[in-house]
């Protein structure tokens, strides 16, 4: 196979039920020139049956079925990423569905606008119950650092990978090895690396389908310890990369101890958590929380 313009990771776990129409909505793209890779986490469900047809499809480049369970959707990430030749990726969920001119659509924007290392659609969100559709945007193209500033720093703006190519030069090893140090916000920072050094443009055009789980890990994020945890590790990454200032790191770790305070997490773990983020505020910012303890002392 020449060297194709996209690499279509589709990464299963236990989702036999959603797998075929996944499959179907991939090779069935209006726009031809990809790879599919295909992961299966030790499945359980039987999942492998309907993988192991398409083991020798022309537009198959790799099937590989663990024999134990990583552990991490992240990790089928980065395997994926490592193997990927395209120019572009393209993580497409096993249990979602997109249009059919989805990348047609997406690298249409490619051929427009320059420097462009993400380019996402707005989504469908549906279960069993309802659909909605979720616009992160308006239309347009956007500036990498502005939008983390602007969007990023409260909150993974970009809901889904199923709805996003990439740049695949735009991720390195350090990148690939730190998105496997999370469990749930690996995909927020896969994002915000790519973003920090290149744009994104928004489609406004649901082309991606998103099936909510109401059991998944992300389905009660602001009640979840571990969700606070890896955002703060995202922070203290971002402080790192020194392209913000004092005041706009302040102003997002504030919204973080805000919104734990807001939170049902136990008191106990509460405190620890919001320890972690005090420790990322500026000295500035620090004296002044200092002053308002004391003047809430002072005037009891």
């Amino acid at each position: 196979m020449l060297k194709p313009l996209v690499s279509i990771i589709i990464p299963n776990y236990n989702h036999k039920l959603y797998l075929q129409q996944r499959l179907d909505t991939v090779f069935g793209q209006t726009f031809q020139d990809f790879e599919v890779i295909l992961l299966d986490d030790a499945s359980t469900d039987g999942s492998q049956t309907i993988l192991e047809t398409y083991r020798n499809h022309p537009k198959v480049a790799h099937l590989i079925i663990n024999s134990h369970n990583s552990g991490s959707p992240f990790k089928q990430w980065k395997k994926g990423i490592n193997l990927a030749k395209g120019e572009y990726v393209w993580i497409a969920e096993s249990d979602d569905t997109n249009s059919l001119s989805f990348l047609d659509t997406c690298l249409e924007q490619v051929l427009k606008t320059p420097n462009l290392g993400v380019i996402t659609t707005s989504l469908s969100i549906f279960d069993q119950n309802k659909s909605e559709v979720f616009k992160a945007l308006e239309e347009g193209a956007y500036n990498g650092l502005t939008l983390i500033q602007q969007k990023m720093l409260r909150g993974n703006s970009i809901r889904n990978a199923s709805g996003v190519i990439f740049l695949r030069k735009a991720v390195n090893d350090e990148i690939l090895n730190g998105i496997t140090k999370f469990k749930i916000c690996g995909d927020w920072w896969l994002w915000l690396n790519i973003l920090k050094e290149n744009n994104l443009y928004f489609i406004d055009s649901p082309l991606t389908n998103y099936r909510k789980h109401l059991t998944a890990t992300t389905s009660n994020l602001t009640n979840n310890p571990l969700f606070y945890i890896e955002a703060n590790m995202l922070l203290q990454a971002i402080i790192k990369w020194k392209c913000f200032n004092s005041l706009v790191v302040d102003k997002s770790v504030s919204f973080w101890i805000k919104k734990i305070k807001k939170s049902n997490i136990p008191k106990s773990e509460m405190i620890s958590i919001e320890k972690k983020y005090s420790k990322l505020l500026s000295k500035r910012a620090k004296l002044n929380l200092l002053k308002k303890v004391l003047y809430k002392l002072i005037t009891k």
